[in-house]
């Protein structure tokens, strides 16, 4: 007769052994005979003529606990292939990283000292145009010379008269230096004493925005006038002191713009700064009226 066998789901038991399916929760018995073969060791039939031995299940059990092992073993070595993989691409990440920071820090660095080139360059291009530029505005403007410019002559001239010496004559458009030096000196001779107390001023250029100083006491603009003028040949010199920033185009624009009065070398650059403190001799023109 036919094995019966319960079911695994319900409980049901004794069910016949040709049965394919619990008569109760209609589960699929095929499927249980089917594993159940499986497990059972090599050389045994489905149907269970006696339980196994105690030898019989400790070699079941050994077989087991080996396969258990082995996957284990397996499953370890392949945690630690996946490991080792994501150390080596972590390693060759940081790699990468820190080769493209140290290609940044040398492209900064470069880069860096390009522009500090730039500005030195940019800083040098700009002092230089703004001399030229300044040159050119006070070759075209009188401007005040500030205080640290004054000669040493003139300093020396300062020291030797008080602030009561001089008295301040506001120009007119119609006024020229003769007749400035002869309304307050006698005579429009003694004009370079005026030029020579007020630097700003142009010989041809008198007007109301013009504050003449004048010396008051007349003996000494007599003397003044012998120690900065000389007749050389039968004609007439100021003896002219260098101011700073002066060149010959500059002193015949302020002095002389009618005539040459300067007497220079054969391919003289004009436009060269002259040294400060020399003394140069301008040709007077006589009465400047």
């Amino acid at each position: 007769m036919p094995t019966k066998t319960d079911c695994p789901i319900c409980g049901v038991k004794k069910i016949p052994g040709d049965a394919d399916r619990c008569p109760q929760c209609d589960s699929d018995l095929s499927c249980f005979r089917v594993l159940d073969t499986l497990l059972e060791p090599e050389g045994e039939t489905m149907a269970h003529t006696a339980p196994p031995t105690k030898s019989g299940m400790a070699q079941i059990t050994a077989e087991w606990c080996f396969s258990f092992r082995v996957v284990f073993v397996l499953l370890g070595v392949l945690v630690v292939a996946l490991l080792s993989h994501q150390v080596y691409r972590i390693n060759g990440l940081a790699s990468q990283v820190s080769s493209q920071q140290s290609e940044f820090n040398d492209t900064a660095g470069t880069i860096g000292v390009r522009l500090d080139e730039i500005s030195r360059r940019q800083d040098k291009i700009l002092a230089e145009v703004t001399v030229k530029i300044e040159s050119v505005y006070n070759e075209l403007h009188r401007k005040p010379k500030p205080a640290d410019t004054i000669t040493a002559d003139q300093q020396k001239e300062s020291t030797r008269r008080t602030k009561d010496s001089f008295e301040f004559y506001q120009a007119l458009e119609t006024d020229t230096l003769w007749g400035i030096a002869k309304q307050f000196y006698g005579s429009g001779f003694y004009y370079p004493v005026l030029l020579t107390h007020n630097p700003n001023l142009a010989i041809y250029k008198i007007g109301k925005k013009d504050r003449i100083a004048i010396l008051k006491d007349v003996s000494q603009v007599k003397q003044i006038y012998s120690e900065i003028t000389g007749n050389e040949n039968g004609r007439l010199y100021w003896y002219y002191t260098i101011r700073p920033g002066d060149t010959l185009a500059t002193v015949r624009y302020k002095y002389c713009p009618r005539h040459n009065c300067l007497q220079t070398e054969t391919g003289f650059d004009s436009n060269a700064v002259l040294n400060h403190g020399k003394k140069i001799k301008i040709q007077l023109a006589g009465a400047l009226k």
